[in-house]
This record gives structure tokens, sequence and C-alpha cells, in this order.
């Protein structure tokens, strides 16, 4: 299997950039296409010949679709993370006209947090995760009591930056947003877990759950999510998706270890292969979740 990811990263995942280190940390042929390449999809895609093209729909070019229009030697895997019903259904008649080899959708969705309605279309749930692989980069020397993070000003925001003496307001956002101190995405969030006594998420669930969760979980001293009053029953059932209770009392580190060894990016690369028919990928993906 050859495998060629665009990077559709955002403030909140990069799978793609995880996925792409995954597979090849265990010999796959795969390689991540970023999209400011000075070059042609068509010459991309003619240099490099995918088996499979992983891409999503915010990324999808004109050529691209061109390119695959009828062109079956390609499989072409499409990321739907936040989609709404008129560009599913627009998206999913597309790729039937053209005849684009399509086997499923993928989404980093939670299935009882989305409206939209699939049909008869394949659509895999790859939900988000821990990335064992970010670095962290040099930052400022500090300690403070709290980061409030969240991808916008909401109540919940506003009620916890009124809970703390000394902290930080960070903007997990593709856009500047003038009402925080700092602007951060997921990558370099990893170097500044440490420089603060908390965590606070504050937001939707889909944020909250959101790949921080996990990457914070793991990587901060204290983590907190704080959603809306009416949002408390569906937190609580995404907890109940990802994690099983355990006999003894559970703590923080029985949730730390949950997540290493059944919510790491091995672990979502794993599913992603066996969806592609790639057993022995899978499972060879499955024996490293077991070293982490």
């Amino acid at each position: 299997m050859k495998l060629l990811i665009q990077n559709y990263s955002n403030s909140c995942s990069n799978q793609p950039m995880y996925l792409n280190e995954c597979f090849s940390k265990i010999g796959v042929d795969c390689k991540l296409w970023n999209l400011n390449e000075p070059i042609s999809v068509y010459d991309k895609l003619d240099s490099e010949r995918p088996d499979v093209l992983i891409t999503s729909f915010q990324t999808m070019q004109q050529d691209l679709i061109s390119y695959l229009t009828n062109n079956n030697k390609i499989k072409i895997v499409i990321d739907i993370t936040g989609i709404d019903q008129n560009i599913f259904d627009n998206l999913n008649q597309l790729t039937v006209n053209q005849g684009m080899e399509c086997p499923f959708f993928i989404s980093q969705d939670y299935k009882f947090l989305t409206n939209v309605n699939y049909g008869s279309r394949k659509v895999v749930n790859i939900l988000p995760c821990y990335d064992v692989f970010t670095a962290k980069t040099p930052t400022p020397d500090y300690n403070i009591r709290a980061a409030i993070v969240s991808n916008r000003v909401c109540d919940k925001f506003s009620e916890a930056c009124k809970m703390y003496e000394t902290y930080h307001k960070i903007a997990l956002a593709d856009n500047p947003d003038p009402n925080f101190d700092l602007q951060a995405n997921v990558l370099n969030m990893n170097s500044l877990y440490e420089k603060y006594q908390e965590v606070v998420l504050a937001g939707d669930v889909n944020f909250t759950c959101s790949q921080v969760f996990f990457d914070g979980f793991v990587k901060s001293e204290k983590l907190t999510v704080r959603v809306p009053d009416e949002q408390k029953e569906l937190f609580n059932q995404v907890l109940a998706t990802l994690f099983y209770e355990q006999e003894e009392e559970p703590n923080l580190e029985n949730i730390k270890n949950q997540i290493k060894s059944n919510h790491s990016c091995f672990n979502r690369a794993a599913q992603l292969a066996k969806e592609l028919g790639e057993e022995m990928v899978s499972k060879t993906l499955i024996e490293v979740t077991k070293q982490i």
C-alpha cells in the first residue's frame, strides 16, 4: 500500500501529520502532501502514484477532482469532519457522478454529536486522539496558575476566567482573536502544557473533546473540562464511549494509561488501515501501541 496524505491539519487537529508518522514508522510507503508545495496537482499525483489518497472536503481542489474523475487506480478517502448536510450531499453526489474510487469517508466527529444524514454512504469515525510525535519547541520559562483554553469567547470561558487570579487566555483557533492573550494550535500547545498548574478547556463538546483533550490529559499537570450545562450529558456520553470502568477507584493515572493504550494516534492509524483492507499493517500498528 502506498499512501499520500494531504495536510488538512487545523488548529484543533493534526490528523494528517500523525497518520503519516504512524504509517512511516512501521515502513509503509507514506508521504505528507503540504498544500503550499510549488507543484501542480497533476504533477504531484503523477510523480507519487499513490494507491490511496487521503484528503479533506475543505482542501479538495477542482484540479484534484478532474484528475480523479474516472481514475479508479487511486482510491480516495475524504475527511468530512465538521461538514453540513448540504455540502455532504453535494460531495457524495460528486464522487458518484465523477466515478471516483471512494470506498468510504472518514470523520473525527463523534456519531451522536452530528446531525448529518449519511444515507447509504459508509462513514468511518476516526476519533480524535493523543499524538505521541509532537515535540516541544523552546518557550519562555514561566509557571502560571491556569490556562483557560477555548476556540471562542463563550459563557463557560468567561466563567472560568473569573475563577483564577493569574491565568492566560489561549485561543485554539485558526484566526487571531483580540479577546485572548495567546493564539495556539495542537502542535505548539505541547510546549505550553507544563507552564500551567491547571489547563481548563472551556466550550462546547465538539471542542473540549477534540485532540487537545487527549494531548492535554496526558501532558498537563491537571486538566479540567467545562462544557455548557445543557451539554453535560453529552460530555458524559463521550467519556462513556472512550473509557471503560476499572475495578479499582478511577484516578488520573488510569485514564492516562487508557488514552495511551486505546486512544493514541497508532490506534487510529490501525483502525484506518483495517478499513483499507490492510490487516497486517493494522496488527503491526496495534503492536506499537503496547510500547507507548
